[in-house]
């Protein structure tokens, strides 16, 4: 029984009705996982009175469980709705650590691993980034160890691993963190490749690797006018417009800043369209055309 169809037709009431799902017994971690994601999506759409009778059914089915990683399992999809619920509530912590060292004794590793992470979360919500970093690297410890199909978040966590260390300027491990995801992973199970991609495209303009930029900046477009998504596809001409700019190749960089000015401005990213409009009455001024610079400014 995926939960999914429960939640369709949820209530408080009927949800306190479900039977413990059986279909969950003697099944892999990442079947585990999966079910949890289809669930995710209705989850959402829930009253906090549902949000909150889903949980103590999952609390209940942890309780009931006589499979202790199943166990294990529904513990910490549990701690998961509680942190989306009630991001700050004290109680995560204290049950997260409880979750940690118990599935550690029973050398369930996914779990541990699934834990970490979320601590991790929610000490990055707080703004401890050290206990976050920390917990951030004993999870990457545990769940580099499986491959995608025995850990299910396995890229997501990886490239995510990146971007905490991109925030505090560490491009350089940022780009491994990147390409051990990007080298592992199958496009087709890229969640949000497009930014993914420019992402990576950006960790390397800023460690000056303009080519290797280029080249991720160009696959992130790809991506874009594949999907037709013409947001990201102003954003990735203003992007690649960057560096052209920063190397003084101008008349490649004008029509790619042109562009983004124009979807941009047809797609309200006022952010976006300013930088462009920036970027380009500098290179006019620098071409010596004052009268197009000023008109760029107004």
């Amino acid at each position: 029984m995926r939960l999914c169809f429960c939640l369709l037709v949820l209530s408080a009431k009927i949800f306190a009705e479900i039977p413990y799902p059986d279909s969950f017994l003697n099944q892999s971690f990442s079947y585990r996982v999966q079910c949890m994601k289809d669930f995710e999506h209705p989850f959402n759409q829930l009253d906090s009175t549902s949000k909150k009778a889903c949980l103590q059914q999952l609390l209940q089915w942890a309780e009931d469980s006589k499979d202790s990683n199943l166990k294990f399992f529904f513990r910490w999809s549990s701690l998961k709705i509680l942190f989306w619920i009630e991001r700050q509530n004290p109680s995560i912590i204290m049950e997260l650590e409880s979750l940690i060292n118990e599935s550690g004794m029973c050398k369930d590793y996914f779990i541990q691993a699934e834990a970490r992470q979320l601590l991790g979360y929610f000490y990055w919500d707080r703004k401890d980034f050290s206990l976050a970093i920390e917990q951030f690297a004993q999870a990457y410890a545990l769940y580099s160890e499986f491959d995608l199909d025995e850990f299910p978040n396995k890229a997501e966590y990886t490239f995510d691993y990146g971007t905490k260390h991109q925030y505090f300027g560490d491009y350089q491990t940022a780009k491994i963190f990147y390409l051990q995801m990007w080298n592992s992973t199958p496009q087709d199970q890229m969640d949000n490749i497009i930014s993914k991609t420019n992402t990576i495209a950006y960790c390397y303009r800023s460690l000056n690797q303009y080519d290797s930029a280029l080249y991720y900046f160009h696959l992130a477009e790809e991506f874009a006018i594949k999907q037709k998504s013409d947001v990201w596809i102003g954003i990735i001409s203003g992007n690649i417009a960057n560096i052209y700019y920063i190397q003084k190749k101008y008349d490649l960089a004008i029509p790619l800043a042109e562009r983004n000015i124009e979807l941009s401005t047809r797609n309200r990213e006022l952010v976006d369209l300013a930088m462009a409009k920036s970027m380009l009455s500098d290179i006019r001024r620098i071409q010596n055309n004052p009268k197009a610079a000023m008109q760029l400014s107004l």
